[in-house]
């Protein structure tokens, strides 16, 4: 694939079909949930279209600040979706967790962008979509393992 790919509004338009379909679906099978959907959809909306524009502006004017800016709010964002899915932990416990999404992420995103891909560190084009993708699946495992040790520590 060579170049940037440019989505007009028509064809950002078009994934709103495949939700038109959901609802008829929701609405036949007498699913009362339409409300959270639509909810949830637009709030999907704002973020992309928000997300977007920051990414524009970054992308480019591209500076070291925005670049570790953008990763930092990444990590912190990470952070508060784990701890917040994880009710009653202690603070010591909420520590670790933070500390370990946060260096663990930083050396992982180091590798991949010196080591694998092999840019410079703050080139936003490589370094916030690879860091995205590596904070997004830790905070996911990360989620995941604390809920099957708390349950496990319940259970015994």
């Amino acid at each position: 694939m060579d170049g940037i790919v440019q989505l007009n509004i028509f064809q950002f338009a078009l994934v709103y079909l495949l939700l038109v379909v959901i609802l008829v679906i929701m609405k036949n099978r007498k699913i009362n949930q339409i409300k959270l959907l639509l909810i949830a959809s637009v709030r999907m909306t704002v973020q992309l279209v928000l997300a977007g524009l920051v990414l524009t502006y970054i992308f480019k004017n591209p500076h070291p600040l925005f670049t570790v800016g953008y990763i930092v709010a990444m990590i912190a964002f990470s952070i508060y979706t784990v701890l917040s899915r994880n009710k009653g932990l202690n603070k010591k416990f909420k520590i670790v967790v933070g500390a370990s999404l946060s260096l663990t992420g930083i050396g992982v995103i180091l590798f991949f962008i010196l080591g694998v891909v092999g840019v410079n560190f703050f080139n936003p084009q490589y370094t916030i979509p690879i860091s995205g993708m590596i904070m997004g699946n830790a905070m996911t495992g990360v989620s995941l393992g604390l809920k099957t040790f708390n349950e496990n520590v319940k259970t015994q």
